[in-house]
């Protein structure tokens, strides 16, 4: 779960909601939603798309 939190700016709270859209996080039934990855995919890889300061 980590590692897909990362993968997002949370500087940007109405950009944050788009793209929180986009990977199916704001569903409510997880059995007909899969949680995604903002490039579309759902298979997390170690240090992808990790925002770092």
């Amino acid at each position: 779960m980590a590692r897909w939190c990362a993968q997002f700016d949370y500087a940007n709270l109405d950009a944050l909601i788009e793209q929180l859209k986009k990977t199916n996080a704001l569903e409510e039934s997880p059995v007909q939603f899969i949680l995604l990855n903002l490039d579309g995919g759902h298979d997390l890889q170690a240090n992808a798309n990790v925002v770092t300061h």
